[in-house]
């Protein structure tokens, strides 16, 4: 979204503001896209090991300490974020989280992410089969 989202051209810190609530509220795909499958249990481990402190159980996040909620979410998107932040393309991440993952390998980061892409959105974030984007209608 970058540069429509910076707060200069949105219209300010409220508008930011206004636009999260508004993506926040709608509704997520059943069909976000996940990798290959192949290291699942390696997956669940380092899940479990790393991330459940901030991320959550099932990747709900924590909106008061602004952990992301990260279920839901398509594995290719999860592997740039990741990427990103272990090479400090992206400068806002925790500092904590960057140190944690520097030492992650190749393998170690797919298997996380793709145990992660996994982790599925309480049903009432779900959108049913029928929903359709009032914006696009």
């Amino acid at each position: 979204m970058y540069p429509f989202a910076l707060a200069e051209e949105i219209g300010g810190a409220q508008s930011v503001a206004d636009v999260t609530a508004y993506i926040e509220k709608l509704p997520m795909t059943s069909n976000n896209g996940v990798g290959r499958g192949d290291e699942l249990s390696l997956g669940k481990q380092l899940y479990t090991q790393h991330y459940t402190t901030c991320h959550g159980v099932n990747g709900e996040g924590n909106s008061e300490k602004f952990y992301p909620r990260i279920h839901g979410q398509h594995y290719h998107y999860l592997l740039r974020q990741f990427e990103w932040i272990k090479f400090n393309k992206r400068r806002n991440a925790n500092p904590e989280m960057v140190r944690q993952i520097q030492a992650f390998s190749r393998k170690e980061t797919k298997a996380v992410l793709d145990y992660v892409s996994r982790l599925s959105p309480p049903k009432e974030k779900m959108k049913p089969e029928t929903w359709k984007n009032p914006d696009f209608d």
